[in-house]
């Protein structure tokens, strides 16, 4: 979303300096008429400004770097994706009784531990709604690992230590 907002930018920019020029020299008005300086109020020179090729580029820039803005908010697991990445590798070496866990089993030791994680870095308590936002982020790490071939799963492994996961959310 964010690069087709700075494409965006860049085609209204590319609007507004070669065609709006190119367009008020085809109607033949090159410029705005003289006023006389007795007569020109600072509304009216805010509105042509406003209404030239230059201030319609302005305030596109404006726009665009407040939806910019808006849209680059990463959700929670993504400050946390090498974190969520360990957790999903622990989990896959996951064992019950000799059998690979169950999914679920393994979706939940990979969420205590991202969570663990997390409210150490943050010195906070988690949301259920950041919760859940953790869940998905598991789910969605974990299809991308597995369609890449990056699991190993059957081998069994320790816990990973919470007081050493070395990503600690410093990524935003």
């Amino acid at each position: 979303m964010r690069t087709a907002l700075n494409v965006l930018f860049v085609v209204m920019i590319v609007v507004a300096v070669v065609f709006a020029p190119v367009a008020a020299f085809a109607q033949g008005t090159g410029s705005a008429p003289a006023a006389s300086a007795s007569s020109v109020s600072p509304l009216t020179v805010v509105w042509d400004f406003l209404n030239s090729a230059f201030g319609i580029s302005c305030v596109a820039v404006a726009v665009i770097w407040l939806l910019n803005r808006v849209y680059a908010k990463l959700p929670l697991w993504k400050q946390y994706e090498g974190d969520v990445i360990a957790a999903v590798r622990y989990a896959e070496k996951i064992t019950e009784g000799g059998q690979p866990a169950s999914a679920e089993a393994k979706l939940n030791a990979a969420l205590q531990y991202v969570v663990k994680v997390v409210e150490q870095v943050e010195q906070r308590r988690l949301t259920t709604t950041e919760t859940n936002d953790i869940k998905q982020g598991i789910q969605v790490t974990h299809n991308s690992l597995d369609a890449s071939g990056v699991l190993e799963p059957g081998a069994t492994a320790g816990s990973p230590d919470v007081a050493s996961a070395k990503s600690g959310g410093a990524a935003q």
